[in-house]
Formats: C-alpha cells, sequence, structure tokens
C-alpha cells in the first residue's frame, strides 16, 4: 500500500480522489474489508469513512448576540447550551453549535468550522495524523458530552472536526 499526497473520501459507498486531481476512481474491498481506492494510474491507498457533516460550528465574537440571530431571526431550537456555548437542533442531520471565541487554537477567532462522523475515532486520528495531517488538539469529551471529538488543519489551514458519537449509558 502507498500512501499519497492525495486523498480519497468515501461518502456513501462512492470514493472521491483529492488533490492532486485525477482522473475517476474505483473503489474495492479488501482482505480486510477495508475500501481501498485507486486514484488515477495505479496509486492506492486505504479510504478514511467520514459521514456528511454532523456537526457545524460558529466560532462568535458576541455569543448572545448570534445566538439571538439563530433563535430569534432564524428560528433554530436550542437543544442545550453551558458556558461558552449554544447548540441548536438540526435534526437527524446533526447539529449547529455556537462557541465563544477563546485563547483555545481551535477557536481563536471567528470562523465556521465542520464536522465530520466517523465510526472509530482513535483509529481515523492515527490515520489522518499518519497522512500527514496536522492536528490541533488531542481527542476531547466523553459519553457526558455526548461523543468525543479532535481538531485538524485541512490543507489551507481551515480547522475541520471529526467526532465519534457515542450514546449516554442508561442510569
Amino acid at each position: 500500500m502507498v500512501t499519497l499526497p492525495s486523498v480519497a473520501i468515501v461518502y456513501d459507498g462512492h470514493a472521491r480522489c483529492a488533490a492532486p486531481r485525477t482522473q475517476g476512481s474505483l473503489l474495492e474491498d479488501t482482505p480486510n474489508g477495508a475500501p481501498e481506492v485507486r486514484c488515477g494510474e495505479g496509486r492506492e491507498f486505504l479510504a478514511l469513512e467520514v459521514g456528511w457533516p454532523s456537526w457545524v460550528g460558529v466560532v462568535a465574537e458576541d455569543l448572545d448576540a448570534q445566538r439571538r440571530f439563530y433563535r430569534d431571526v432564524l428560528g433554530l431550537t436550542e437543544l442545550a447550551a453551558g458556558l461558552g456555548w449554544v447548540q441548536f437542533d438540526f435534526g437527524d442531520k446533526g447539529v449547529l453549535e455556537l462557541v465563544q471565541r477563546s485563547g483555545e487554537p481551535q477557536y481563536d477567532h471567528a470562523r465556521y468550522q465542520v464536522g465530520y462522523t466517523v465510526a472509530d475515532l482513535e483509529s481515523a486520528r492515527d490515520t489522518l495524523v499518519s497522512r500527514g495531517v496536522r492536528p490541533v488538539t488531542e481527542i476531547e469529551g466523553d459519553a457526558q458530552a455526548g461523543g468525543r471529538w479532535c481538531y485538524f488543519l485541512d490543507a489551507e489551514g481551515n480547522i475541520f472536526e471529526i467526532k465519534e458519537r457515542r450514546e449516554q449509558p442508561p442510569h
């Protein structure tokens, strides 16, 4: 298996090859059941399976003003809130979360961020790091927080999240 600077993402069973641009892709099953993607001229590597974005974050300068905008102007329903954050319901599709800007690198200036759901956070994180993707944080969160997550930088320095959702154990 050859590791390339290009990336393949599998979504709904379809592989997409990204930079460098290639002509087409082929999704195959490997002996261990992981999807394998061929991008371009015989180059192969294991694909990282990510789902449709399940979380969109807005890092806010003024959390109260943003909260009023998304709740009162756009009419979104609040799910939960805490010190420095508020979440809005996107139904089965996911969550919009407003987060107060802070000194933490993932929240250090106002911006939008996208979070992708993965089945196994440790494995996905290890795969991204092995492919040269720069992590911004270690793994954070737990079942009480609705799952675990970590942040990375994409090729242009934009922050994105991968998230593993877990159900809270019954009390």
